[in-house]
């Protein structure tokens, strides 16, 4: 799905990304990979390969700021909504992460249904993240 749904957060300051695994015509409803209150007001996101891209380099520059050991190792939580979108472009992702956090840094990771994560103070269930946690020695 190029163009999730979008839901404002509690705070009003920024979306909480979601997207729909099925609709039905029957009771005209969506159905939602994470819980959308009834009767929320959601929007379609404007985003797309080059956003996400962006987004996954953002994290890694990021979180090369954290590398503080030779021997690092840097864990990725990639939603598995970005590979869909993405495609073979996956691995244009982990070249990029790979770039900028430095060839010499190991990754390992996996695909997961989103992350739990902020921007604010408050965490929220997110879809289509890329998450990239540095482990030290």
């Amino acid at each position: 799905m190029t163009h999730p749904f979008g839901l404002l957060s509690v705070a009003g300051n920024e979306y909480v990304i979601r997207d729909a695994l099925a609709a039905s015509k029957e009771d005209k409803s969506i159905s939602f990979v994470a819980e959308v209150p009834q009767g929320a007001i959601i929007q379609f996101m404007v985003g797309g390969r080059d956003a996400l891209l962006q987004a996954g380099a953002d994290a890694a520059i990021l979180a090369r700021g954290e590398i503080r050991h030779e021997s690092a190792l840097v864990f990725i939580a990639d939603c598995v909504s970005r590979l869909l979108v993405l495609g073979v472009e996956t691995e244009k992702e982990l070249r990029n992460i790979a770039k900028h956090v430095g060839m010499e840094v190991p990754m390992i990771g996996f695909f997961s249904f989103g992350e739990i994560s902020s921007e604010t103070d408050r965490a929220a269930f997110h879809n289509k993240t890329c998450s990239l946690y540095v482990m030290p020695e």
